[in-house]
């Protein structure tokens, strides 16, 4: 059937301009953090920070994120980047079962400064399941894939560098959080791969 070929998008609420995931019934972000980009800067931004700085002229660094929702992460690191030296290169790879709305994102983006919320904006997929390719400067690309983790990551032919977890919580999303995940991560991971989340629970602790 022609729907196959589409993942379902999100179903939002807004609470006080908080995302709300109707699916999941969760926040996207905490609603007592000072910003979303301060908690998400502190937790998966800096670890990127710290890695790129220790890396040779030249390099790549792949990134994976589970959970790209309104790309705030992806957005700050891109930010980042463009104070590095030019010859570093960041593939951003994000993985999204249930993408937002086009109207949504701009929505929310438009509260924001980003560098590149433009170029996401402009290359912003349909929500065709599978990958799609977004670059958002001469040396940061951004590989959005839109479907299921488990299938996504069985697709994905890459070996990561850092891992963004940020699905979720657990007890929102168990589907997720299970140990074929972390055995398919490992399997992706080049040989000193690091993994960030702001999950605390014994779970997500353990299954790492």
């Amino acid at each position: 059937m022609a729907d196959s070929y589409f993942v379902d998008p999100a179903e939002l609420a807004w609470h006080d301009e908080t995302p709300f995931s109707e699916t999941y019934q969760d926040i996207y972000w905490s609603s007592h953090a000072d910003s979303p980009l301060s908690e998400k800067q502190a937790v998966f931004v800096d670890p990127v920070r710290t890695m790129a700085r220790q890396c040779k002229p030249g390099s790549t660094i792949t990134v994976c994120e589970l959970g790209f929702g309104f790309g705030i992460n992806c957005l700050l690191t891109a930010d980042m980047w463009r104070d590095l030296p030019p010859d570093r290169r960041l593939n951003f790879i994000s993985i999204e079962k249930h993408p937002v709305s086009k109207q949504d994102l701009a929505q929310l983006l438009s509260k924001f400064e980003f560098s590149s919320h433009e170029p996401l904006l402009a290359q912003y997929p349909p929500h065709y399941r599978g990958q799609h390719v977004i670059w958002l400067s001469n040396n940061v690309r951004l590989l959005l894939i839109f479907d299921d983790i488990d299938d996504a990551l069985g697709n994905l032919d890459a070996q990561v560098d850092l891992w963004l977890l940020d699905g979720f919580a657990p007890s929102k999303n168990q589907a997720m959080w299970q140990p074929a995940l972390y055995r398919k991560m490992f399997s992706r991971s080049r040989h000193g791969a690091q993994v960030a989340t702001y999950s605390a629970a014994g779970v997500v602790r353990r299954g790492l």
